[in-house]
């Protein structure tokens, strides 16, 4: 593991870190020496916010069940926050003992440009439907004659404006939706559906 681009971390059944590899030392700006035979959770190597989730995943792996990777907060040396996504998995040892092998990927430099992404969607989508309630209103009025009755040509260009005003306000409405769901401030409510009567309409 020494060669390893990844930091890798190895612990035994008790949760203490038995063998880290210099990828480890390297990304935290700590050496082995400082970490080896200390509980992963109590070393300060894992920020507050990870341990609870650390130990649930460690303790539903050395119970059997497969887990899929999940993200840990690492605090370096320095203090900076690291974001790993972790992969995790049971080892057996020369003693027979089971114990844990986790290898963790930065996805620091991902995490930062999702939620540069997620706020320019919600700024964006707030940001044009207050003008686009307006620019509606108008075309309604238009429509309804408040101004004055409209002649045929007329008539088709308000038309043709309201209908593309209403797919840009589903647009933004769908871009809303997509910010709260990955926020979780959404949940989505699933149930069978019936696909050529979905696609009929």
């Amino acid at each position: 593991i020494d060669g390893a681009p990844d930091p890798i971390i190895i612990l035994n059944h008790s949760g203490s870190v038995m063998i880290v590899n210099p990828a480890l030392e390297n990304y935290t700006g700590y050496n082995a020496g400082e970490i080896l035979g200390r509980v992963l959770t109590h070393c300060g190597l894992i920020s507050r916010t990870s341990v609870s989730l650390v130990l649930k995943e460690l303790d539903l792996l050395l119970i059997g069940e497969k887990r899929p990777p999940f993200e840990m907060e690492v605090l370096r040396k320095d203090g900076e926050k690291i974001t790993f996504e972790v992969n995790a998995r049971v080892i057996r040892g020369d003693d027979g003992m089971d114990g844990i092998q986790l290898i963790l990927r930065d996805v620091t430099e991902r995490k930062r440009l999702d939620q540069l992404k997620d706020e320019f969607v919600s700024t964006v989508s707030h940001e044009l439907r207050t003008p686009l309630s307006i620019v509606q209103a108008a075309l309604d009025n238009l429509h309804e004659g408040v101004l004055g009755p409209l002649n045929e040509r007329q008539a088709k260009v308000i038309a043709t404006a309201t209908r593309n005003s209403s797919r840009l306000a589903k647009l933004i409405d769908a871009l809303l939706d997509l910010s709260r769901l990955q926020s979780g401030l959404k949940v989505l409510n699933k149930r069978p559906l019936e696909i050529p009567s979905i696609l009929a309409d």
